[in-house]
C-alpha cells in the first residue's frame, strides 16, 4: 500500500489518480486526520507526501512521519513535504526570487532512481518560491536535481530511498508521471 499523506493540496485529486492508475493500492489521508502511530500501524509499502500551502508548522504528522517509519520503506516529497523532509535531514529552505511564467531548465542526476526515465535537461514551468539552501547542506544529503542558476530542485537522503522535489513538478511534457513510475517501480521490484 501507498500511503498519501496530503497536506491540503489542491493538485492532491489529480496526483492520487495518476498514482493509483499505476499502483491499486493507495490510501489518502490528511496531514492531521491521524495519530502518528496509527499511520506506521498501516504499514505502508511507500510514503509520498504530496505540497501544500503554508509553513513547516502546517504539515501535521508528516515530520514524525517521515523521522519514524522503518528506513527500508521509501519516501517521496514534494513541494512543502520535501521541505519537512529537508528539515529532518538537518537541512534548511530559503526564499528565492519568483519569476512569473519563466521556464526553468532542470537538469537530473540520471543515478538517482526517480529520475532514470528522464532526459539529462527538461524545461519545467514551475513557481520556485522555496528551495534547499545548497551552501548549508548536510552531508548526508545529495543534490539530484538544478535549475540553470544552480537552486536546488530536487534531492536524496544519502542513506535511505527518501526523496524531496522541492517544487510541484509541473514539466512541459508530463514527466511528472515518469518520476511517480520510477518511484513505484522500486516498490514492485
Amino acid at each position: 500500500m501507498i500511503l498519501l499523506i496530503d497536506n491540503f493540496d489542491p493538485h492532491m485529486r489529480e496526483f492520487y489518480k495518476y498514482i493509483s492508475s499505476e499502483y491499486n493500492d493507495v490510501i489518502v489521508i490528511r496531514n492531521d486526520e491521524h495519530l502518528p502511530d496509527e499511520v506506521m500501524a498501516m504499514q505502508p509499502d511507500a510514503v509520498i507526501i504530496g505540497s501544500g500551502v503554508g509553513s513547516l508548522e502546517d504539515t501535521g504528522i508528516c515530520k514524525s512521519v517521515i523521522e519514524n517509519i522503518s528506513s527500508n520503506i521509501p519516501i517521496l516529497a514534494f513541494g512543502l513535504g520535501a521541505e519537512v523532509l529537508a528539515s529532518c535531514l538537518g537541512a534548511s529552505y530559503i526564499n528565492t526570487p519568483v519569476q512569473s511564467n519563466t521556464i526553468y531548465n532542470i537538469s537530473f542526476d540520471k543515478l538517482c532512481s526517480i529520475f532514470k526515465s528522464l532526459p539529462d535537461v527538461l524545461p519545467c514551468a514551475s513557481n520556485i518560491k522555496r528551495t534547499m539552501n545548497m551552501m548549508l547542506c548536510p552531508e548526508n544529503v545529495i543534490i539530484t536535481a538544478q535549475d540553470q542558476y544552480g537552486r536546488c530542485i530536487a534531492f536524496k537522503d544519502a542513506d535511505r530511498n527518501a526523496f524531496g522535489i522541492c517544487t510541484y513538478p509541473v514539466f512541459l511534457n508530463d514527466s511528472e508521471k515518469n518520476i511517480i513510475h520510477d518511484f513505484i517501480s522500486m516498490i514492485v521490484e
